[in-house]
């Protein structure tokens, strides 16, 4: 909050943007979901009418979330897949990956698994092309959840070890999460 209010008084939007951000990411690691939507939505707002596309892309990020959280896919499913066009054209592809996953949730929640299962191939190709084993680790858990929660316990283990694999590969040591779908 003092650096929105900084970022306020030296007239430095930009940064202000930035700030905001950040102000919604502490707010719901917090657990405090309403100021946190609040905060993204704020964002977004002046993210858009200053065509500000990365804070626009990061603020559709947390809104996703938020929404996939309250079981609104709907406007889950228009965030994520505005936040990876976003992320996309500003050219941060790394956490384009991460609003993938948000949208590949989505779309298991929604059940639509065939589209589901197509994105999170996808996303594992990218995110081993571009070692980004947190991610790889994300979707091989979500993957395997899936497919156990299908009846499928055989394929929810062969995801779950290459998840493991991946794990003692030593990569990223968040790259072996709790399945999330």
């Amino acid at each position: 909050r003092d650096c929105v209010d900084l970022a306020a008084r030296l007239d430095a939007p930009g940064a202000g943007r930035m700030a905001r951000r950040w102000l919604g990411y502490a707010l719901l690691s917090q657990g405090r979901a309403a100021e946190a939507n609040a905060t993204y939505e704020a964002l977004r707002r002046e993210a858009e009418a200053a065509g500000d596309s990365r804070e626009e892309a990061y603020a559709r990020l947390g809104l996703g979330y938020q929404a996939l959280g309250r079981g609104d896919l709907t406007a889950a499913r228009e965030h994520y897949e505005r936040a990876v066009a976003l992320f996309d054209a500003v050219g941060e592809h790394a956490i384009s990956l991460d609003a993938q996953v948000g949208l590949a949730r989505t779309l298991g929640a929604a059940g639509h698994y065939v589209e589901m299962s197509r994105l999170y191939e996808r996303i594992l190709a990218d995110a081993e092309r571009a070692g980004q084993a947190r991610i790889v680790g994300y979707a091989l858990n979500n993957l395997g959840s899936y497919e156990y929660q299908a009846g499928d316990p055989g394929r929810a283990v062969a995801y779950w070890n290459r998840a493991l694999d991946t794990k003692r590969a030593g990569g990223d040591p968040r790259a072996l999460v709790t399945p999330t779908a």
